[in-house]
């Protein structure tokens, strides 16, 4: 176990020396995949980088992440979802779920904008998705919402490329064909 986990174990525990320790370690990356995330937040302009990871850590880890972080890839990866939920929280905020139709080509463009309806249509896909199968909505988070390459997401997720590409290529094709 390195000393990263270590501090955000003892973090959650209630540590705040810890907490400091660790929030100076994983700030950079956190503002990293906010801004990945935010990027895609056309709606709430408001919505920087520093807003959602302070968000983040407001809402999900000053309050405790509730899995048990193994290592830096599993927190990152617990990150990434708890600020999708941050994203998903903030669009219910602003409006109530309409059926729109989805663009069939959601999946194909990495940088592509999600309006409220449509991140809240995909967050209550991605649940069942996850119900179905965890390891595909894995995927999903890191590379759809991330914007994680195959080889970022399988290395984070410690699969194998082959695995990671199967798992994104179920998904896209469930996840569209539920939205649809």
């Amino acid at each position: 176990m390195n000393n990263l986990t270590v501090l955000l174990r003892k973090a959650l525990l209630g540590d705040k020396l810890a907490e400091q320790e660790a929030i100076a370690i994983v700030y950079p990356e956190l503002k990293k995949i906010a801004a990945r995330l935010s990027s895609r937040e056309r709606a709430d302009p408001a919505l920087s980088p520093t807003v959602l990871v302070s968000d983040f850590y407001t809402e999900k880890f000053a309050v405790g992440l509730t899995e048990d972080i193994t290592d830096r890839n599993h927190f990152f990866a617990l990150a990434a979802r708890a600020m999708r939920q941050v994203l998903v929280d903030r669009a219910r905020a602003r409006t109530t779920l309409k059926r729109q139709p989805i663009d069939p080509n959601l999946f194909n463009r990495p940088c592509t904008a999600l309006a409220p309806e449509t991140l809240l249509a995909l967050e209550t896909a991605l649940k069942k998705l996850e119900e179905l199968d965890a390891p595909a909505a894995r995927v999903v988070e890191l590379m759809f919402f991330l914007g994680c390459t195959l080889s970022e997401t399988a290395a984070a997720l410690n699969l194998p490329l082959h695995k990671v590409r199967q798992n994104w290529d179920f998904a896209r094709h469930w996840l569209t064909t539920q939205l649809s």
